[in-house]
């Protein structure tokens, strides 16, 4: 089987530290509407409905320039395509046993929200938006973005051998 790779696009890593504030800012507004939803008076889930959205603003502001890179990798792409959230949620999946300071040095690899199997009457291997990350003192940053032909697996997480000893630990406590 061969692997053909479109022309990635070649850039200086960007940084997502921004971008990911106002995600977990996001993601506690929607926390927060969840639980008001269920038990709260009107006017709290007027209330929460409108932190959410001032905080679904605020993260479409701060992930411009993540969405700008997008744009150009992907660029008359139409279907199986990444977005910031998707970068934000591969982040997200990491193992909470890892310390932060073990995860310098980490990356994640050929991340594709996308990934799937295909049969063999499905004529050609469609392709896919793919992401690799790196994990650097002052945050993650994006290293590449580039389209490619999907798999059926999500990605790679590279790990160091610090952030390999803080699984093993979490994973031999009770």
């Amino acid at each position: 089987m061969t692997t053909t790779t479109t022309a990635k696009t070649t850039r200086k890593p960007l940084n997502i530290t921004p971008a990911r504030e106002a995600w977990s800012k996001l993601k506690a507004a929607e926390k927060w509407l969840r639980s008001v939803t269920a038990y709260g008076t009107d006017a709290n889930r007027a209330a929460a409905a409108a932190k959410v959205d001032a905080a679904k603003q605020a993260f479409a502001a701060a992930a411009a320039p993540v969405t700008d890179w997008i744009a150009t990798a992907e660029s008359r792409a139409s279907v199986r395509l990444l977005t910031a959230g998707d970068i934000m949620d591969a982040i997200d999946s990491i193992p909470h046993s890892i310390r932060k300071k073990s995860l310098i040095g980490c990356e994640i690899r050929g991340y594709d929200p996308n990934a799937q199997g295909f049969p063999g009457c499905y004529h050609g291997i469609p392709e896919s938006t793919h992401v690799d990350l790196i994990c650097r003192a002052s945050g993650w940053a994006i290293a590449a973005i580039y389209r490619r032909q999907c798999t059926s697996d999500r990605g790679r997480l590279v790990l160091t051998d610090g952030a390999k000893a803080d699984i093993i630990a979490a994973a031999e406590t009770l």
